[in-house]
């Protein structure tokens, strides 16, 4: 909340990347891509709500796993 007012965080992951081929959930380290920028949003004391926006089931099954909005 920020001056009393939600804050709605979105983050849109597409699914189709022309360089990396499905570069949102390639593994980096032993996690997805997506899982970074999840990870960093959660910390936030700023952020009320949180979803990905998507057009791949894929990464769909990755947020639910993660435990995020889709």
């Amino acid at each position: 909340m920020i001056n009393g007012k939600s804050v709605l965080a979105i983050t849109l992951a597409r699914g189709g990347s022309m360089g990396i081929p499905k570069k949102n959930i390639v593994d980096i380290n032993g996690k997805p891509l997506l899982n970074y920028t999840t990870d960093e949003v959660k910390k936030s004391k700023y952020i009320d709500d949180y979803v990905v926006s998507t057009d791949s089931d894929e990464i769909e099954e990755v947020c639910d796993n993660l435990d995020v909005k889709v």
